[in-house]
């Protein structure tokens, strides 16, 4: 029975929950959160494979500043694969891959506080459980997302093992850091903070740097050989990406911000109590433990971005990971009369939002095409008011060439559509809520997403604080015409 108990525990059900919570996003979560994580991975990828040529990829192709990992591992697992594998079953497998690494670097997180109670434990998980936005960022395919995986497992190393490191510990750090530089350029930033911190702070021997910065430089090498295979000549992309957009000054072209965008946008984008919490823990956390690990990870990161004109909240997303360490850290030097109201507080306003999260697609644009390829009907037709759901942004989609197959998309006012007869026929409308008013009387709309709650609707129709990361689930949804 005390085995039992113990698998039975709450911390296990609460990790139990996060898994459960991480793995029904992943499976959900159709589509691209930001474009690059579409058409410069996948389209890339579809590149490589022969569906698209060069000249019709996105820019950054050309300039050659985008390295090709996330590219290569797509065409990889495409290649192990059956051939008749579907598209969205490949996108699936690593959104759950993501997920799994994400779980990974958050357990580690849990372990790397060093926590005595099993009480605490339950309350550091509920603690991940508490951000709506954590698993619908840690599940993406995402540069982003992977380059904070491998950073963040190599920090909560060194936090966990702390003065037992091992020469395998070394070794696996410098790997984790040169794959996060692999997969995002900007971790930079954080590579430079724990270098720093090992040789100012932790006074680290040079015989174990020499390792860590060994086996990074080997992880970049690797991926010179891989921009190779995916550009067709040697060229070294983080120096293409530095001169293209800090030295010629490209990214501003895509727009500039303040100083103060970041902190602005972390407050508005999210909940404002969620921001405010994490803003005012992080601040707490640096006066705290100006020491810590941590502190010395996230503000040259953060500052390095400050520093840069173009600025999207995108790029600090890698720090997400870190979310669960500091305002817990900071949240148990609390008392408990105010700790364990703001902590119900939290789960109250967050855990809908979780669930809410769980269950939707993260792009519309590709649920359209996921529900007309998965119609067996002979037959299919999508029609679209404004946004082509193949052609976005003015790129071709064609990643998804095989599932197109036997598909037309075909631009309309919702009023035009014809009624239809025929069940052999498989009519999809991509639009707004409001252009389903306007269709015809005789033909009726099911969504196609039956777990849409009416909390989206209400936060894609209304000005309410966290909106903006809802806006897209909402704004455009895929429904079924069917005949009445």
């Amino acid at each position: 029975m005390s085995i039992i108990r113990k698998l039975a525990g709450p911390e296990q059900l609460i990790f139990l929950f996060v898994i459960l919570v991480f793995t029904l996003t992943a499976y959900n979560s159709h589509g691209y959160f930001h474009a690059d994580e579409h058409w410069q991975i996948l389209e890339f990828a579809s590149f490589k494979m022969g569906n698209i040529p060069g000249d019709q990829l996105a820019w950054e192709y050309r300039a050659q500043i985008r390295q090709a990992i996330q590219p290569a591992i797509v065409c990889q697992l495409r290649h192990i694969l059956p051939s008749h594998t579907s598209p969205f079953a490949i996108i699936l497998i690593l959104r759950l891959l993501s997920a799994f690494g994400a779980i990974t670097a958050l357990f580690l997180c849990s372990k790397a506080m060093k926590i005595s109670t099993r009480a605490e434990l339950s309350t550091c998980l509920l603690v991940i459980c508490c951000f709506w936005f954590i698993p619908l960022l840690c599940v993406r395919f995402s540069s982003e997302n992977w380059s904070g995986i491998c950073f963040s497992i190599a920090v909560f190393l060194m936090l966990l093992k702390d003065n037992s490191l091992r020469y395998w510990h070394y070794a696996l750090i410098g790997l984790l850091l040169g794959f996060s530089f692999l997969f995002r350029i900007q971790s930079i930033f954080v590579i430079a903070g724990v270098f720093a911190w090992l040789i100012i702070v932790k006074k680290e021997k040079i015989a174990n740097l020499s390792i860590i910065a060994a086996l990074a430089c080997v992880v970049v090498l690797f991926g010179v050989m891989i921009d190779k295979w995916f550009y067709g000549n040697w060229t070294f992309t983080p120096w293409n990406y530095f001169d293209v957009n800090i030295l010629q000054d490209k990214a501003a072209d895509f727009g500039t911000k303040p100083w103060s965008f970041y902190f602005i946008k972390i407050m508005e984008k999210s909940l404002f109590l969620d921001g405010i919490i994490i803003l005012a823990s992080l601040v707490a956390f640096v006066i705290i433990k100006p020491r810590h690990l941590l502190v010395w990870v996230i503000i040259p990161f953060l500052v390095g971005h400050v520093l840069i004109a173009h600025k999207e909240l995108r790029f600090m997303f890698p720090l997400v990971y870190f979310v669960p360490f500091v305002v817990f850290t900071c949240a148990d030097r609390l008392k408990v009369s105010i700790k364990k109201p703001l902590i119900i507080c939290l789960l109250a306003l967050n855990i809908p939002l979780v669930l809410v999260t769980a269950t939707l697609p993260c792009h519309p644009s590709v649920e359209a095409i996921r529900a007309a390829s998965m119609d067996v009907r002979r037959n299919k037709k999508v029609y679209y008011t404004e946004e082509n759901p193949v052609n976005t942004f003015g790129l071709a989609n064609s990643f998804y060439t095989d599932s197109l197959n036997n598909i037309e998309y075909i631009k309309v006012n919702p009023g035009e559509i014809v009624d239809f007869s025929t069940t052999q026929d498989g009519v999809y409308f991509y639009a707004r809520l409001s252009d389903l008013e306007q269709l015809p009387p005789t033909i009726g709309a099911r969504n196609m997403n039956p777990f849409l709650p009416s909390l989206v609707r209400c936060f894609a129709e209304h000005d309410i604080p966290g909106r903006k990361f809802l806006d897209g689930y909402c704004h455009y949804t895929t429904y079924e015409l069917v005949k009445k």
